[in-house]
């Protein structure tokens, strides 16, 4: 049977593809990469509707994951697509955000810290501060990215420093 093209899964590609994150469903660290980049690709203008929650791996969309299951159906319906110029504009404080990555980090990691930090400010009502403090305290195996995810938060345009 084969794979019905979906719109959003072109997006999703197209967005991955753009940011360095690998299409892949193989493992946790890149389900949690995947995550991530869309919700943060989102926050700055490339909304494809996800509406994400808080979970254990900070902001989590489930029917982004359906999404991204469907893409790793067939991943050769999908990989003529290709951003905009004025896309990958909209892009550039992602693409920022993520080569701001401290060289002893993963990408999950990074990418959790900075998006996690970034979720209880814009959604749960936290102060910058705030978030770091809480994320340090219940996430401590990434408790040395969270200073520099708000640092890169700040200087890229994700949030205001308020310190």
């Amino acid at each position: 049977m084969a794979v019905e093209f979906s719109p959003k899964a072109a997006w999703v590609s197209v967005i991955l593809k753009e940011l360095d994150v690998p299409i892949s469903v193989d493992s946790k660290v890149d389900r949690i990469s995947m995550q991530k980049a869309i919700y943060l690709a989102q926050t700055k203008g490339a909304d494809l509707g996800y509406r994400f929650s808080w979970y254990i791996n900070g902001p989590y969309s489930s029917s982004l994951a359906d999404t991204y299951y469907h893409l790793d159906e067939d991943r050769t319906l999908y990989e003529r697509y290709s951003a905009s110029d004025d896309f990958q504009e909209n892009l550039k404080p992602v693409k920022d955000l993520i080569a701001a990555k401290p060289r002893e980090a993963n990408l999950a990691d990074w990418l959790e810290a900075v998006a996690s930090l970034d979720f209880m400010v814009r959604v749960m009502a936290r102060t910058l501060k705030e978030a770091v403090e809480r994320c340090k305290k219940n996430k401590p195996h990434l408790q040395a990215l969270f200073d520099p995810a708000r640092v890169a938060l700040i200087k890229f345009g994700f949030q205001e420093d308020a310190s």
